[in-house]
Order: C-alpha cells, then sequence, then structure tokens
C-alpha cells in the first residue's frame, strides 16, 4: 500500500514544519513499513492496526529509540492528514504512542576529553572544538561555512532552520584560525578533506572512532555524545538549563530537562553505591 497524499505530506514536513532532508526522508521510510503492514486505505484504518504493527515491531526491533521514531513518523503523518487532508474514523488524541526512555549515549569526562583534544591532528582539534565545545550537532558541523565564524560566536542553522549564535572561545578561534590557514584548498566549507570536497557525517563519525582507539578510550562514543558531554558538563558547573537550552537550540525546555533528570539519577545511584549505610 503507497503513503496516501505522500508528496503533499513532504510539501507540508518542508514548508509547515521546517524538516531537514534527512528527517523527511526517515519519516517516508517509516511510514512505508506502516502501509506495507497495515495494507489498508486511510479510511479502512483502525486504532486495532497501529497496535498490530506495534506490537509486531517490538518483536524484531529491539531498539526503544527505533520503535519511538515510528512512532513520531505515523502520529506526524496522522495530524497533517487530519489538518490538511480529512477525518480519519478513529481518533489519536488518547493514544499510548511509544515513548522513548530517559536514555543518552555515554559521556565522557573532562579527563577524557582533555585526553582526546591532547592526541588529535588540527583536523580532528577543530571537529573537537565545534561538537564538543560548542556542542553544535553533526549535521549543524558539516553544513558550517567559513564565515558562519567570526569573532566571538559562531552562527548555526539548526532544526527547523532555526539560527542561534553559540559563544566560542578565544583557544578555539586561534584552532579554527590555524586550520584554515593550512590547508592546501580553498573552500567556503570549515570542514573539507585532502580533495577539498566538504567533509561529511559518516567521515566525522570515522574519524572519532579512530581519535578515540588512538586515545585510548573505550567507550561506545558518537558525534552526538561530544554534544551531550557539552550539555552535561555545562550543568555540573552550574549553568543555568535555560542557558544550556539557548545553546543547544531545544525549542522545549522539557528536552534539556533530562540532562536535570539524569543527573538526579546520577546523584541517587551514587548515594546508595557509596553511603556508608548501617
Amino acid at each position: 500500500m503507497k503513503i496516501p497524499f505522500l508528496d503533499e505530506f513532504i510539501s507540508w514536513m518542508s514548508v509547515e514544519k521546517g524538516f531537514s532532508k534527512n528527517t523527511i526522508s526517515a519519516y517516508k521510510s517509516d511510514l512505508n513499513q506502516v502501509f506495507a503492514f497495515i495494507d489498508k486505505s486511510i479510511d479502512e484504518m483502525e486504532l486495532k492496526d497501529l497496535e498490530l504493527f506495534f506490537n509486531h515491531k517490538s518483536q524484531l526491533v529491539k531498539k526503544a529509540a527505533s520503535i519511538h521514531r515510528l512512532g513520531m513518523s505515523l502520529k506526524t503523518y496522522l495530524q497533517f492528514y487530519t489538518g490538511e487532508i480529512g477525518s480519519l474514523t478513529f481518533s489519536i488524541d488518547h493514544y499510548p504512542w511509544p515513548k522513548i526512555p530517559e536514555y543518552l549515549p555515554e559521556v565522557l569526562s573532562v579527563q577524557e576529553i582533555n585526553t582526546l583534544f591532547q592526541s588529535a591532528e588540527l583536523l580532528d582539534q577543530v571537529i573537537l572544538e565545534l561538537l564538543y565545545g560548542a556542542g553544535l550537532r553533526v549535521s549543524e558541523l558539516v553544513e558550517l561555512k567559513i564565515y558562519d565564524v567570526a569573532e566571538d560566536f559562531i552562527k548555526v542553522i539548526g532544526k527547523g532552520s532555526k539560527e542561534r549564535k553559540i559563544p566560542i572561545n578565544k583557544k578555539a578561534l586561534e584552532i579554527v584560525d590555524k586550520f584554515l590557514h593550512l590547508r592546501p584548498v580553498k573552500s567556503p566549507w570549515m570542514l573539507i578533506n585532502e580533495k577539498g570536497a566538504k567533509l561529511t557525517r559518516q567521515a566525522v563519525f570515522y574519524r572519532l572512532k579512530k581519535l578515540l582507539e588512538k586515545a585510548g578510550i573505550n567507550k561506545s562514543i558518537s558525534p552526538h555524545s561530544l554534544r551531550h558531554s557539552f550539555a552535561t558538563h555545562l550543568l555540573e558547573g552550574g549553568a543555568d538549563l535555560r542557558v544550556i537550552q539557548e545553546l543547544l537550540g531545544h525549542s522545549h525546555i522539557s528536552t534539556t530537562d533530562i540532562y536535570t533528570h539524569l543527573s538526579k539519577k546520577k546523584l541517587t545511584e551514587n548515594f546508595d553505591k557509596f553511603h556508608p549505610k548501617p
């Protein structure tokens, strides 16, 4: 079963919601799975069809985040349909959509961050300064252009095409300037490979993996983990949650609030582990 009104949905996600191309592609892939499984027209669809689909997927897919995204993709599509196309034969207002658990990728300690910097070549230092030092998403990192870094701020176009400015310290600026002066190829992109092409997300993942091996850090760390390390270290250092929200580019404080919840959980775990209970 093909996705009904797919072109209209794609246009709505792009224009009305400001979703990135990657998000739109992911939602389309998710919806293909939904309609292939249910194999009914949307006018014939029932709540029990959704329940059967998610029960089926839960047995096949073990990652809660994957099930959560399927739920968000379908929920977004049904919201589009009821708002732009027509009514459904059922209500989704109280449907128990799959929830994602309070989970964040493993973070690095300040000491481990310092070890990474000491082990990094110049390009990797720039990557670290922008992912950890400024809390950028990897998608924001690879889209940076030279003129986006000026004076004391980095201009970033984040999710929903929202622009934000992030402070950058003097040391980070010096590293960026050194990198720009030494690279052999001129390009408007901030990060380029040896051939002058824009660095890809995959290349950033690969370089970080090699850097972790070189530094002797045996943790499951991704570029997004550096962003989480940035937020965690700010919170532990006493930064206001609203400031962290602004720096990360979160639309809602509830998204940033997870760091507070996890910090409390970590505090409790340490209390239970180290308190000299009788």
